[in-house]
Order: structure tokens, then C-alpha cells, then sequence
């Protein structure tokens, strides 16, 4: 996908290549639910342990955790539309995991469950939303180093939400005025078993084919793909062929 005004761009695992791993963590059972009670607008916090957030070039060290699949990272009480995003309302900056009308909170369906660990990235916290008012289970991953991945381990069986038509998938800065959009209300391109990562930075790629193109002494040639930069681990040679 094309960047965003401040950089960050994302990748899927559909095809084609290049395309990210799916990945999922279940952190409903062996997190810590946190104590969401108001089924529109309720929220609760998680303060990171000894590290920090970066998005839109700054530095947070809380996020805020929607019962609607919205994350956010300022102390302040939503008044934004699950319908209508990016939206210049509060909150902002904002991440928008799965935002829509289903919810699960403390007391109703399976409740909002988060973790935090280190893993070969870095220190991570991971939040799932567990089987929510229409069977609905989902969850974002935030890294130190400001990578975020978004998975989708079940979208029910919903006639409209099965496949996010109803749901706004996407970030966006303090204004609004920059933004990134995975999916939003009405185009319903969303799937079990889907991982999204947005970052600024190098992605690891799961899968990635060089087709034959025809250069010079019919060595395969490729261009760069516009912000993409790629490296490999290993030197494949052919006696007929420049490597």
C-alpha cells in the first residue's frame, strides 16, 4: 500500500507476494481482562511497563483499549463514530483494530484481554478481543520499535460483519488530517485468519517470487516496488546466468 503522509504503510498476507506471516497469540488465556464495563463507549488502560510507544513521531506510555475494537493513546473519553473513520473526534492518534458497532466487555461476552512480553522484535503487548457481540475475535500487537500487527482469528457468522463490510480497519494522527486505511465501513475486505503489519520501517516478507524478466543475457530482472527495499540471505548462482 501507498505510505501515509508521515511514513508508515501496510502489508497483508493475501496474495500476491510479498506478504506477512499470520501469527496468533492467545492472550484470552493467559492475559490479564481488562475491566471494560460500558458496551458504547467504556475503555479501559494498560500503562507499559518500562518502555514506550512511538507513533506519529511521538513517544506514549498508555494505551487506552476500546470495548468496539479502537485503540487510542490520550486520556480522553471517545466521541467518535464507529462508523466514520479517520474522524478529527476524539480520541486521536488512534488505531482502529476492528471499529464497529459489536463490543465485548468485563461482564458480556468474552471481555478484552492483554499481555506483555519480549520476543526476537522486542518488548510487545498484545490485546485480544474475545468473542464479542457477534462472535467476532481479534487482536492488535504493539512492538517497542512501533510496528503493529493486527490478526483476525474469527469474524463469526454475521451476514455483514463476516467479512468487515461494517467495520473500519486503519491509524490515524493527532488531527486525523493523516491517515492510513486497511478497510472501511462498506468495503468488507477483511477474513479469518488474516494478519495486517503497519510500520516505517523493513517488514519481514513470508513469501516472495522473482519472475523471469527478460533481462539483459535472460538473467531474471526486477525493479524496486516503490518504498520497498529488499535483502537476501543467500546468493543464488547459475553458470548460464549473471547471478
Amino acid at each position: 500500500e501507498e505510505k501515509d503522509d508521515f511514513g508508515y504503510y501496510w502489508m497483508d498476507n493475501k496474495n500476491p507476494d510479498p506478504k506477512v506471516d499470520y501469527n496468533w497469540i492467545s492472550v484470552a488465556n493467559v492475559g490479564t481482562e481488562l475491566e471494560i464495563y460500558d458496551n458504547y463507549y467504556g475503555y479501559d488502560d494498560i500503562i507499559l511497563p518500562s518502555w514506550t510507544f512511538p507513533l506519529y513521531g511521538m513517544e506514549y506510555d498508555t494505551i487506552y483499549v476500546s470495548s468496539r475494537g479502537l485503540i487510542w493513546f490520550e486520556d480522553m473519553q471517545p466521541t467518535s463514530s464507529y462508523s466514520n473513520y479517520p474522524d478529527s473526534n476524539e480520541p486521536n492518534p488512534s488505531l482502529a483494530v476492528c471499529l464497529g458497532y459489536p463490543y465485548t466487555t468485563y461482564t458480556q461476552y468474552g471481555g478484552v484481554h492483554y499481555l506483555t512480553g519480549t520476543d526476537s522484535i522486542g518488548k510487545f503487548v498484545a490485546r485480544e478481543w474475545n468473542s464479542n457481540y457477534y462472535g467476532m475475535t481479534y487482536e492488535a500487537i504493539l512492538w517497542e520499535t512501533g510496528l503493529i500487527k493486527f490478526q483476525y482469528n474469527n469474524l463469526g457468522s454475521n451476514s455483514g460483519y463476516s467479512n468487515g463490510q461494517y467495520m473500519s480497519v486503519g491509524m490515524e494522527d493527532e488531527t486525523a488530517s493523516t491517515s492510513l486505511i486497511y478497510s472501511n465501513y462498506g468495503l468488507g475486505n477483511l477474513n479469518n485468519g488474516l494478519a495486517i503489519e503497519i510500520s516505517t520501517e523493513s517488514t519481514t516478507i513470508a513469501n516472495f517470487e522473482l519472475l523471469d524478466g527478460a533481462g539483459e543475457y535472460n538473467h531474471t530482472a526486477f525493479a524496486e516496488l516503490d518504498f520497498y527495499e529488499y535483502s537476501f540471505s543467500q546468493q543464488v548462482l547459475d553458470h548460464n546466468q549473471i547471478p
